[in-house]
């Protein structure tokens, strides 16, 4: 919630307080409180200009990420990558401004382009939001529903956008900490393996001792100047780091008082008139369970996104379950009308509000689930590592996962044929699972290159030399320059002279 609506300065089971003001590294402590407590909720950012960056936790991980800032919308940064032209844009109906999921739904991208680019688009508008060192913050611990992305693992997320804060900027930020004695924290809340450390960093954390300073460290180890200086920004802003004297509280501006002072308990709502209070919440939740997504917001069917936005907020504020210190009872029906809230907003604000109006209109029709899209495009490369790995069994289990989320994807029949062959003890057995999940794989791809490069490889595994390389010659057809193919073609026919 707006830090400025009046919510009551108590720190959450995050260890985060509702709202605050950002100086320097405020957003990297947020987002480490907020990750090493596995919290659900929004994390709220306003840098100095006002301009919003929104991020969506789910048990610790940031899996939506939002901002008003319109240069930075996915138009924008679709166009700057290319990937389509204006003219195709213009005709893309995505007034939530979710262009990459609305031209996946019209076939317009492949899902696995969808998913690299969606991914690397929220991550860096991720590290916009962490890298904001001026203005305002507010966190509410919420449902966040919805479509999410996993975006990788929390932690080397936060080394990686570390590592962004520029240069000139690392002093400022560290304020007079850079002259104090520094050590790694002796019980940090933050997986030290799991932060994607490279080896220079490793090697620049081994110096810290808890006597030297990062200046004096600094000066002992020249080479490792710039990456002792960047380790002790996003590191110490994040917690990890300790600053002073043993037992003395980190200093500068992120390390100052990290613990909130304990507030005042909140003042409970009179006796005389909490039944009054919970029967109007009672009938209020039992009026929006009857409602359709539009009337609970109370807008209409045609209402533009910002009126629906403002709708949301409004009654957000209204009935968010820590406003007044409310308790028991009342929190909980607040709670359950704020979910409500939140579900009619999340469908209105994105992809799938086109689709609800259709089944408004209809009385019910199937929906294009993008979310499960993505998540069965992220199983393919966790699956493609695999393989990599050698881990056959383990990568058919996997598209396994992927083909339940989404079967109209080529390229997953395709290497769930590749890795059941490969993983089978016994080839001639396995081959009519295998050529069941070709024949569906050539199906749906029948331009695909890398559906006709697996075929070739299965070719190769069964011996057939001749088929491998039909599908070779077809690959390299659709896509002449595929080195892997030009390759193994060149190798089939060498022997076959």
């Amino acid at each position: 919630m707006n830090p400025e609506g009046g919510m009551p300065m108590e720190t959450s089971a995050a260890g985060v307080r509702p709202a605050g003001a950002i100086q320097g590294g405020t957003p990297f402590r947020l987002y480490a409180e907020i990750a090493s407590s596995e919290a659900t909720g929004w994390l709220r950012l306003w840098n100095a200009a006002g301009q919003l960056f929104e991020i969506g936790f789910r048990k610790g991980n940031p899996e939506r990420i939002r901002t008003d800032v319109v240069d930075l919308g996915q138009d924008r940064y679709l166009l700057a990558k290319g990937v389509v032209s204006p003219e195709v844009l213009q005709e893309v109906h995505a007034s939530d401004g979710r262009y990459i999921e609305a031209l996946v739904t019209r076939g317009l991208l492949p899902p696995a382009d969808a998913y690299q680019h969606l991914t690397s688009y929220y991550r860096g508008l991720l590290a916009k939001a962490l890298l904001v060192d001026q203005g305002r913050y507010a966190w509410s611990e919420e449902p966040v529903t919805g479509d999410g992305l996993r975006l990788g693992d929390r932690w080397a997320l936060l080394t990686s956008i570390g590592r962004r804060i520029p240069f000139a900027a690392l002093e400022t930020r560290l304020g007079e900490r850079v002259g104090l004695p520094v050590r790694r924290a002796d019980d940090p809340r933050i997986p030290w393996d799991g932060l994607g450390l490279a080896a220079g960093e490793l090697r620049a954390l081994s110096f810290l001792d808890g006597r030297q300073s990062l200046a004096e460290l600094m000066a002992s180890h020249p080479d490792h100047a710039h990456t002792l200086l960047q380790l002790g920004c996003f590191l110490g802003d994040a917690g990890l780091l300790r600053f002073g004297e043993e037992g003395e509280a980190p200093s500068g501006p992120v390390g100052a008082n990290r613990t909130a002072p304990t507030p005042a308990p909140a003042a409970p709502e009179p006796a005389s008139s909490e039944e009054a209070v919970l029967a109007a919440l009672r009938e209020q939740l039992a009026e929006l369970e009857k409602k359709d997504l539009f009337a609970r917001l109370g807008v209409p069917t045609d209402a533009p996104p910002q009126r629906i936005r403002n709708a949301y907020l409004q009654l957000a504020r209204a009935y968010h379950p820590d406003l007044g210190g409310a308790r028991g009872e009342v929190r909980k029906l607040r709670a359950q009308i704020t979910a409500l809230l939140n579900e009619a907003y999340d469908v209105l604000s994105g992809p799938g509000r086109q689709a609800y109006l259709e089944e408004l209109r209809t009385g019910g029709t199937q929906k294009v689930d993008v979310s499960a899209i993505l998540e069965a495009e992220r199983k393919l490369h966790v699956a493609i590592a695999l393989v990599r790995e050698r881990r056959f069994e383990d990568a058919a289990r996997v598209l396994d996962e992927a083909l339940a989320l989404h079967d109209a994807e080529a390229e997953l029949w395709a290497y769930r044929a590749y890795v059941r062959m490969a993983a089978a003890r016994d080839k001639d057995a396995a081959k009519a699972e295998v050529f069941a999940d070709l024949e569906k794989a050539r199906k749906l791809g029948e331009r695909s290159p890398m559906v006709f490069l697996l075929s070739a490889r299965i070719a190769n595994v069964l011996g057939d030399g001749a088929a491998a390389i039909r599908y070779y010659e077809r690959c390299l057809e659709l896509d002449p320059g595929h080195q892997e193919a030009a390759r193994e073609l060149r190798l089939l026919r060498s022997r076959r002279v």
